[in-house]
């Protein structure tokens, strides 16, 4: 197979890689007076969001929800737990998993950051919401974390 710039623009992999890492420079901008890179502000986010409707949210719980591999989840809590913002217990039932837990500082930081994240969101998509093709966009992206993780 040859590389050609013949068709680029039609290759919806290219698309979304282009679009991912577009949307990731914005948020990372935005987040950055607050400390929290894209990834740290999504982990820490997902922690206070399961922290209210779980019982023991996990590292294995945070990374499923968020689709960050393991290791990764591990490595971006390690920091979070450094900052303050969450702690990480053992759980007395398996010697293997941790639970996590947000600080109140984690907390409150994560609920300051997300107003300037949903800030940055309307930014971004206020095309597609004119253009009333946001709905689709959100529909077919649904369907790709679904089919890709099955």
């Amino acid at each position: 197979m040859k590389i050609t710039n013949d068709g680029v623009q039609t290759i919806p992999g290219f698309l979304l890689w282009q679009a991912a890492k577009l949307w990731q420079h914005k948020l990372t901008v935005a987040l950055k007076p607050y400390g929290l890179t894209a990834t740290q502000f999504v982990v820490l986010a997902n922690t206070v969001r399961l922290n209210a409707v779980e019982s023991e949210t996990t590292q294995i719980k945070l990374s499923h929800a968020t689709k960050i591999d393991a290791m990764t989840t591990s490595q971006v809590l390690l920091t979070l737990e450094r900052k303050g913002l969450v702690k990480r217990a053992a759980i007395a039932t398996n010697k293997r998993a941790y639970a996590v837990i947000a600080t109140p500082e984690g907390t409150e930081l994560a609920e300051q950051a997300l107003g300037v994240v949903a800030a940055v969101q309307q930014e971004f998509f206020t095309g597609l919401q004119k253009s009333q093709r946001l709905d689709a966009l959100i529909e077919a992206l649904q369907q790709l974390v679904v089919e890709a993780s099955e």
